[in-house]
């Protein structure tokens, strides 16, 4: 009987029983025959299975309730119900979301690097950031996108509506759960900041006359989730938060090829843009036929950044001059790396030619390479979409001999649409995800 006594269930039995009744229960059991043993370890079994049974359903109702309210943090998926409107209130941080996309999700930076991580190709990750005021931008951009089959892009949405409605019309999209990311962000740029407003190139009480779009910390709390027109206080912050977020994805190893959602995307430009022996290679925003050289004006919105010391000392840099000078990044990314914006001089970048600048700053030197506007139109080139017109009118589908066409230079997201629309380049996206060309 010692044998059957060191049973696996006879030990479990001994453990969890008081020392009273185990020798009630030694007792018992040296009374059985080897029979009544063998059928009292059966029941015992019977009834271990049932609990262990027991226990596995309800553990699997209640992965099967998370399944359909996933966790925001590392969750994933698509939603069967309504979709929210822009800026829609949903009480602040929601803790479940209920959707079913792999490429959505939220959380802090560990969460956003294993996203980028499963998204990357060839460690190259295709960048946007948005708010629900552009929401039909997005769905026409990432359709885009899609028909060239790219799929290693992500959106970062700037406020849950979009980030919910982007998870479910299966869109790869980030949200940063959490705001003090933002507030992070802004203060680790400020703390080593070693410029004054001065020493940037724009005195304090000049600011506010000569820049309409002059934000003031009053607006840092505005909604960001609207239609911000251009030169508006909430244009500024929006724009400021790009550059936050490109910083971080180059210093977690990623190169980055950021666009505005207002970018249309008419043939693959990345070997084009990679072939260029620069750190930052990026649009020009001159208006065309004026004579200037391309790197008089550069264009924020759409760029090639490598991941390396160079190109994040730079962004860096471009990031504390916004916040020092209340600015859209616009004038900041010209300040830095080409040393001027029209008329204000002194940035610690310089031109170089007609089409090169280099970003020069306490050792660190980044060169940045300017897109020629021929094949990187942006929106003020009117013989770029007379092109595109034309075509689109005729049902011309030869090979496209622009890579993108940038419809900034317009005065409202309605026009935008509508030049986007007549040539060939707006998509409607389903709330199934299909995408629509319409015009």
């Amino acid at each position: 009987m010692a044998g059957y006594q060191s049973t696996h269930g006879s030990l479990v039995m001994r453990r969890a029983l008081p020392a009273k009744l185990r020798r009630a229960w030694r007792q018992s059991v040296a009374n059985l025959s080897e029979q009544d043993w063998r059928r009292l370890q059966l029941v015992v079994q019977v009834l271990a299975a049932a609990l262990l049974l027991l226990i596995l359903l309800l553990g699997g109702t209640a992965r099967g309730r998370a399944h359909l309210h996933l966790r925001v943090r590392g969750g994933s998926g698509r939603a069967r119900a309504g979709e929210p409107t822009a800026g829609q209130d949903t009480g602040g941080h929601p803790q479940e979301l209920p959707f079913d996309n792999a490429y959505a999700r939220a959380g802090g930076l560990a969460e956003l690097d294993e996203l980028l991580s499963d998204l990357a190709v060839n460690n190259v990750i295709v960048l946007t950031v948005a708010n629900s005021g552009f929401r039909d931008f997005v769905d026409s951009f990432t359709c885009q996108l899609e028909q060239l089959e790219l799929r290693n892009y992500l959106l970062i949405a700037l406020d849950y509506a979009l980030f919910q409605l982007a998870a479910r019309r299966g869109i790869n999209v980030f949200w940063f759960q959490d705001d003090a990311f933002w507030d992070l962000a802004e203060k680790e740029s400020a703390s080593n900041a070693d410029e004054s407003p001065k020493s940037a190139g724009l005195e304090a009480n000049q600011r506010d006359v000569e820049h309409p779009e002059t934000v003031t910390h009053e607006t840092e709390s505005r909604d960001l989730s609207i239609e911000a027109p251009f030169g508006s206080a909430e244009f500024v912050q929006i724009s400021k938060r790009k550059s936050r977020v490109v910083v971080q994805v180059l210093i977690l190893g990623y190169d980055v090829v950021f666009s505005d959602v207002d970018v249309a995307w008419l043939a693959y430009p990345l070997d084009h843009m990679d072939a260029y022996d620069a750190d930052i290679v990026i649009q020009s925003d001159i208006l065309r036929g004026s004579g200037e050289q391309l790197n008089f004006n550069i264009n924020s919105g759409f760029y090639l950044a490598r991941a390396n010391s160079r190109s994040i000392a730079a962004f860096k840099a471009i990031i504390k001059h916004g916040n020092l000078a209340h600015l859209s990044e616009q004038k900041s990314f010209n300040h830095i790396l080409c040393g001027a914006f029209k008329n204000q001089l002194g940035g610690p970048g310089k031109r170089v030619g007609n089409d090169q600048c280099l970003f020069t700053k306490k050792g660190d030197s980044a060169s940045v390479q300017v897109l020629p506007d021929s094949e990187f139109p942006n929106g003020s080139n009117e013989e770029a979409w007379r092109i595109l017109f034309e075509a689109h009118a005729a049902d011309n589908r030869e090979e496209p001999q622009f890579f993108i066409i940038h419809a900034n230079n317009f005065n409202s997201t309605a026009i935008k649409r509508d030049v986007l629309s007549r040539a060939g380049l707006w998509y409607e996206r389903g709330t199934d995800g299909a995408c629509t060309l319409t015009g």
